[in-house]
This record gives C-alpha cells, structure tokens and sequence, in this order.
C-alpha cells in the first residue's frame, strides 16, 4: 500500500494542483480583464501610458480585498451561499442569454 518514494510523489501531486489552479485563475481573471479594459478602452477612459497597468493593478487589489472575508471564521459560509446563489439555475440562465446575444 505505500509507494516507493511517497513524499516525492506527494510534493509533485502538489505542485500539479497549484499549477492547475494557477492556470485557471489566471484565464478567469485575464477574461474579465480584456472585456473590461476594451469597454474603458472604447468609452475613452483607457487613453494615457500606463492606464491599462494602473486599471490590471487596482482590480486585482479589488479582488484581493473581496477574497479576505473567505478567509475569516465565516467563509465557509460565504462560500456555501455563493454555491448556492451563483451556480446552478442562475448560471444555465446566463449561458441561454449569452447564446442569444451571440446569436
């Protein structure tokens, strides 16, 4: 029952899992930004040097600030009322609108 070498194998399974979640919430977060910073972009708001670095900077200090209530005594509940409320129902309803838009 134990494989030869286990802490390896344990450190690497880590690494596999942390790359994983990197990479998916890096693609989530890269979506959200390219939309928003082509609507600001369009609306004039994205005009000068360094306005998409400031823009990438201030939302992902946005998110952090929204990630620290996760991280307290209650964010086990936070996180079982946003199952609740985001998935599901809401969001097969948010995939018919887009099709629809696309369409």
């Amino acid at each position: 029952a134990n494989m030869p070498g286990a802490p390896v194998w344990a450190i690497l399974f880590f690494i596999m899992m942390l790359s994983l979640g990197f990479g998916s919430q890096f693609s989530q977060v890269e979506n959200v930004l390219s939309g928003l910073s082509d609507e600001l972009r369009r609306m004039g708001l994205m005009g000068y040097k360094h306005a998409n670095t400031i823009f990438r900077v201030l939302v992902c200090f946005l998110m952090f600030l929204l990630g620290i209530p996760m991280t307290c005594k209650g964010g086990m509940y936070l996180l079982t009322i946003l199952d609740w409320t985001v998935g599901g129902f809401p969001l097969l309803v948010l995939g018919l609108f887009e099709v629809v838009i696309i369409c």
